[in-house]
């Protein structure tokens, strides 16, 4: 058995599921999930070792840890624990931990997710250039570089990763054995309520639909963020059904799904360039035997099938997206062929277990010096 540590700066957004099933499938590595702060949400736990400190204190040795590799209790810990590699998820958070490891001959492999190689790195001025700067170090120095999809790993290439030495392995997801369906939702959405996903062209693409199709959609929208009192006020202009569900656990989720008839999730590009990554949500959505509704837009061509497993219009074409959500609704064969195509790939393709198969992989070789990146990496 292989002992892994798995960095984050906090421990665990709620939006960041993906990293506990994989911890949780690994098979032949131990995992030690490793911090600073704690986040109050579902996805908490006791075992999560955070050694940031509280107050003015704690901010200051984060700071000096991301900018300059200095963070004595971090440094103790790991030369202590001594473990064979370290998993860091997003390039933005490996700044600093990249020279801790190096400074102590541990490898690392970093997960690029999106944010972290298009957006971040076009921040303007000073503090745009010392991300991009420290950003290639990190990609430069890791035994290996991880990319959800080929659309992270071109942004990630482009930062400095050099091509041999990034590869995509996609994270996956815990598949239901069986889906029961039952009457719910028309058109259902789960996420986080950012500019990003794109829910305002939903609702407006619904209630296109709603005016061609002469008929009533009900919408639930799961998650919450920022824009939430913004998207509620559109709906209730716009005269949309649409539920605000608030965030759902697991067995919620599950429940949304299998109830409703087409997952809908339009990423779009903002004006600081955040885009969507790849969007697991969307195979979510499939191995719930949903087709999905979305855009051509970052990574979701990569996560949706278009024609197969859902139906993608040119991003911001919401009269399309409107046409496409009418017609998956109208059309329960087309609807039905879609969705079990949708599910037949993630079983296929995405099972966490083969996804994390995939991953041990590397690490294996990460670990034993068998990666190009490590060629960059101090002897133990």
């Amino acid at each position: 058995m292989g002992e892994v540590v798995v960095w984050k700066s906090c421990w665990l957004p709620g939006s960041e599921t993906f990293i506990r099933h994989q911890m949780d499938a690994l098979v032949n590595w131990t995992p030690t999930p490793l911090g600073l702060r704690r986040q109050p949400s579902p996805l908490a736990r006791e075992s999560d070792i955070l050694l940031g400190r509280p107050g003015l204190r704690g901010g200051l040795e984060e700071r000096l840890l991301t900018f300059c590799g200095w963070h004595p209790r971090l440094a103790a810990y790991l030369k202590s624990l001594q473990p064979d590699l370290i998993h860091i998820h997003f390039a933005s958070e490996a700044r600093g931990v990249d020279l801790i490891a190096r400074r102590l001959g541990i490898p690392y492999v970093v997960t690029v997710h999106g944010n972290d190689v298009t957006e971040a790195p076009r921040r303007p001025g000073f503090m745009g250039y010392l991300y991009r700067r420290s950003v290639a170090r990190v990609l430069r120095g890791a035994a290996h570089v991880i990319a959800v999809s080929d659309f992270t790993k071109a942004q990630a290439v482009a930062l400095g990763a050099s091509e041999p030495n990034c590869s995509v392995a996609h994270v996956g997801i815990p598949v239901p054995d069986r889906v029961d369906r039952t009457p719910g939702y028309d058109v259902v959405f789960v996420g986080r309520l950012v500019p990003v996903k794109g829910v305002d062209h939903l609702l407006r693409a619904v209630a296109s639909a709603e005016r061609n199709g002469n008929r009533k959609i009900r919408v639930g929208i799961a998650g919450d963020g920022p824009e939430r009192d913004k998207l509620v006020l559109l709906a209730q202009r716009l005269g949309i059904q649409a539920d605000f569900l608030g965030m759902l656990d697991g067995p919620g989720i599950h429940t949304l799904l299998a109830g409703a008839k087409v997952f809908v999730g339009p990423s779009v590009t903002t004006s600081t360039h955040q885009t969507e990554g790849f969007g697991l949500v969307f195979l979510e959505a499939a191995a719930h035997g949903l087709p999905v509704a979305s855009y051509q837009s970052g990574g979701i061509p990569e996560a949706v099938q278009d024609g197969t497993t859902g139906l993608l219009a040119p991003e911001g074409d919401m009269e399309q997206l409107a046409a496409n959500i009418t017609a998956l609704l109208e059309d329960a064969d087309l609807r039905d062929r879609m969705g079990l195509a949708g599910r037949e790939r993630v079983i296929r393709d995405f099972d966490i277990m083969r996804t994390t198969a995939r991953l041990e992989s590397i690490y294996a070789s990460a670990s034993d010096g068998a990666l190009p990146g490590l060629a960059t990496q101090p002897p133990r």
